[in-house]
């Protein structure tokens, strides 16, 4: 029974996720969102769940990876500028880490994954049809933030006759690797779903997709490579050609972050309705800082926590509705995190701390994910791929589909033959 409590109130948790913009400011500082409160509240259960006997703790690999690197960033206060924030970002950890670890044990048994993996869609659906509605008011006239409360400002994307949406999330990115990360719990869910359920599915998949599209994130590339990975894994038809065409769009949508985009006109290469201008992008600046920072403190990083590039390009950090005013000229050197999450790793943590943390990230991966070929899939698309180019480390949602990678390695191992049962 306190088992299926925590089962539940995760399941809300995991819901509540699609509302990440809906938050409050903790004391400390950091954002504390609606879902974290059901997040304690399951863990708690699942602790009581444990003393109980109702829930057997199993440690595996990457258990161990992550406790090295929790280790690394703990010790990085040795050397951080601001314990105060090394000290945040710490808490913050320890809270991903209880994502992954109880998520992973709740799902190990598959009725109450499919309740989790229930809550995920719930909440998907919700942030679906708010991003479908902020599309639908643009186009009825509603073409800012200000009146159109589903679409984010247009960053470093020339400003057009086109939305950019975030739903209920903070930044076209981080929601971009949300559609993709619920298109990979969608795939796996569909297996065992019944089969009145499946035109719901089916709807809610077309909606994800319009979504991601929406976002008009380089995260694009990845949902469509992971998806060409997908459907060569399940031998569909065709698959050369679809890992082709997902190859062509990550690459694609890759070498577009090295260039500037620019308004039609004021590039060198016309493409559609922006134009290409043959220039370094405010990215490849962005990594240059993190790198040069990391020079400093090659092994020990900067701190945990720190922010680690630093950077003079305005593209870098001005949106596009300010293109040709006078914030473009200005060579302030500004301090931003460093779009990319290997980067943002290594600069905090340093060698040894990138080092573990790939070696987790590998190891929650290994065997493809205990054969669950969609969430792998996911897992590609919306942080090896979309980490090259967003610091997505510390999504919510990414931590909870580590855990789903995992959950079937923690299920219970079977009797061996001729085993003496006591």
């Amino acid at each position: 029974m306190r088992t299926r409590a925590a089962t539940l109130v995760f399941a809300a948790g995991i819901a509540a996720v699609a509302a990440s913009r809906l938050g409050t400011v903790g004391a400390l500082g950091p954002a504390i969102q609606i879902a974290d409160f059901a997040f304690a509240a399951a863990a708690l259960l699942a602790l009581v769940a444990v003393a109980r006997g109702d829930l057997r703790p199993r440690w595996i690999a990457p258990d161990a990876a992550l406790a090295l690197y929790a280790l690394v960033a703990v010790a990085s206060l040795a050397v951080t500028p601001s314990v105060r924030t090394t000290l945040v970002k710490l808490l913050g950890l320890g809270f991903l880490a209880s994502l992954y670890v109880v998520g992973s044990h709740l799902a190990a048994d598959p009725a109450r994954r499919r309740i989790l993996f229930g809550g995920w869609l719930a909440g998907a659906a919700v942030s679906a049809v708010a991003g479908l509605a902020g599309v639908i008011l643009f186009y009825l006239g509603a073409r800012t933030p200000a009146v159109n409360p589903f679409m984010a400002s247009y960053g470093s994307i020339p400003v057009g006759s086109y939305p950019r949406i975030v739903a209920f999330f903070a930044n076209p990115n981080m929601y971009c690797s949300y559609c993709s990360a619920s298109l990979a719990v969608l795939a796996t869910y569909w297996e065992e779903a019944p089969a009145r359920q499946r035109p719901l599915l089916l709807s809610l998949a077309a909606l994800l997709v319009v979504n991601a599209f929406f976002t008009l994130s380089v995260g694009l590339g990845g949902l469509a490579l992971g998806a060409a990975i997908w459907w060569s894994l399940r031998g569909g038809r065709l698959r050369g050609l679809a890992l082709a065409g997902g190859g062509f769009a990550a690459a694609g949508f890759a070498a577009l972050t090295l260039v500037n985009l620019v308004p039609r006109g004021a590039g060198d290469i016309h493409l559609g309705v922006v134009d290409i201008q043959l220039a370094e992008g405010g990215r490849v600046d962005i990594w240059r800082g993190a790198l040069h920072n990391w020079e400093q403190h090659p092994l020990t990083g900067m701190g945990y926590g720190m922010t680690v590039a630093t950077t003079t390009n305005p593209r870098a950090y001005v949106n596009m509705e300010n293109w040709d005013t006078k914030r473009m000229t200005s060579t302030q050197a500004v301090k931003l995190e460093a779009h990319e999450v290997w980067l943002n790793v290594l600069g905090q943590v340093g060698i040894p701390g990138l080092l573990l943390f790939v070696a987790f990230v590998l190891l929650v991966l290994a065997g493809k994910a205990s054969g669950q070929d969609a969430i792998f899939c996911g897992l590609l698309a919306v942080f090896v791929y979309q980490g090259l180019f967003a610091a997505i480390e510390d999504a919510r949602h990414i931590w909870l589909l580590f855990g789903f990678a995992v959950a079937p390695r923690r299920a219970p191992s079977p009797p061996q033959p001729g085993a003496i049962s006591r």
